[in-house]
């Protein structure tokens, strides 16, 4: 049940109604997807298609200079910036790295934004930092989805430094600056 303002309604104070999960997970992926749509038209990218299967692994594909790569945007609350590390499933990367040994892609990434603060990990440099051992696979007990918080389970993850991604900011102006993370 959702709580909303309506002033068209006889009691214009509070009205109830029902939202479905299925239509809290559209407005969810379709704001994530409007941010980073205005990010690449901003970056000069404009040949790029988002998924229409809410189950795709992927949100967006895209080509540059005749490569393809793919994005999974995770559109996250404001609070959880400041954590030093980002939760990236385990699940999301094992699909990218089948995309990329069957040369689907050249690189795949992975957009968490925070308000008007995108970061992008390149799904290449973490598979490195996997290997390496520098990034290590935990369990964690989480939501089920980012919709629906009631139910939680134990999902295969990666705790991924934040240094590791490339931070852009939206300015007031509108404008994209990379910015240096601490």
């Amino acid at each position: 049940m959702v709580l909303y303002y309506n002033p068209n309604a006889s009691n214009p104070f509070v009205m109830m109604c029902y939202v479905g999960e299925d239509i809290l997970y559209q407005n969810a992926e379709t704001k994530g997807r409007k941010k980073l749509e205005d990010f690449l038209i901003y970056k000069g990218i404009t040949d790029f298609n988002f998924t229409e299967d809410k189950y795709n692994q992927v949100d967006a594909v895209l080509t540059k200079n005749g490569k393809t790569y793919t994005i999974e945007i995770k559109d996250r609350n404001k609070k959880y910036e400041s954590y030093p590390t980002f939760i990236v499933e385990k699940s999301k990367v094992d699909y990218m790295d089948v995309l990329y040994k069957k040369s689907k892609t050249v690189n795949s990434l992975i957009c968490q934004i925070f308000g008007n603060h995108l970061y992008f990990f390149s799904y290449v440099k973490l598979k490195k930092l996997i290997d390496s051992g520098k990034v290590k696979e935990e369990k964690m007990k989480l939501p089920a989805t980012t919709i629906t918080k009631n139910d939680s389970r134990y999902k295969a993850v990666y705790l991924v430094p934040k240094e590791y991604a490339y931070l852009f900011i939206k300015d007031s102006n509108g404008d994209y600056k990379k910015q240096m993370i601490n």
